[in-house]
Formats: C-alpha cells, sequence, structure tokens
C-alpha cells in the first residue's frame, strides 16, 4: 500500500492514541500506542521532510531533535502521567531539558524543488502506524 508521508502518519497516529482518561491505566496505553508503533521515527520523518523543504534550518532541526527525544524518553521510558502533547509542549517550554540550539545554519532552503517524494528524506524501516 505505499509508505504514507509521515507527517500525516503521525498525526493519525497521535489522533488515534490519544488516553480515553486521566487515569494512570489511561496514560499507559497512551505510551503504549505511541512508542510501540511507529510515531517517533515518522516524527522524525516528519521534521526531515521540513528540513529538506526549507521549512527548518539546520540549527531548528537540531532543536526539535531534542525537543522529541527528551519528550519520548519522558512518555516511553517512565511512568506517564500526561497525554504525549502536554509532555511534548512542557518540554518545548523547558530550555534546561531542550536548550536553544545556538550553533548552525540558521538558513533554509528547499533541497528538492517541485519534488515531492517521500523517498527524498524518509525511509520506513517497518509498518507504520499506532502500536499496539
Amino acid at each position: 500500500s505505499g509508505v504514507v508521508p509521515p507527517c500525516i502518519s503521525i498525526s493519525n497516529i497521535e489522533s488515534t492514541c490519544q488516553p480515553n482518561g486521566t487515569e494512570s491505566i489511561d496514560f499507559n496505553a497512551h505510551a503504549q500506542c505511541m512508542c510501540q508503533g511507529s510515531y517517533f521515527l515518522d516524527w522524525r520523518g516528519c521534521q526531515n521532510c521540513l528540513f529538506v523543504h526549507g521549512f527548518r534550518s539546520a540549527r531548528d532541526h537540531v532543536y526539535w531533535e531534542r525537543v522529541v527525544s527528551v519528550a519520548s524518553n519522558s512518555l516511553c521510558q517512565g511512568t506517564p502521567t500526561a497525554a504525549f502533547s502536554a509532555i511534548f509542549s512542557s518540554v518545548q517550554a523547558n530550555t534546561r531539558d531542550a536548550p536553544f540550539v545556538t550553533t548552525g545554519d540558521t538558513m533554509s532552503s528547499d533541497k528538492f524543488p517541485s519534488k515531492t517524494d517521500v523517498s527524498l528524506y524518509y525511509t520506513a524501516t517497518g509498518p507504520q502506524g499506532p502500536g499496539a
């Protein structure tokens, strides 16, 4: 059926994986759904798309990788107490855990003008979708 563009895939997965409530069992199920599927690989693929098409600079690219790394570790390695979107927002606001990047190129450019093939910036390494 082909590769789903990763920015579409992450939207679909995040929608499918929303917690059903605010109890620990709800957040644990949410974490399994998000962490055991392709969400974080697809998220990085989406960022690669934004980078190669000029919507992110090299500096931005490093910053967002830091944010998602801290947020995904919080969701997937610990005992989750919130939905990923809330964890991500919290990390983004925390300049200690995800400091702003001060090195690297701040310019961005479309490296593949008029080319939209997903394979230019992303290769799925397994099935895409939510975890079980």
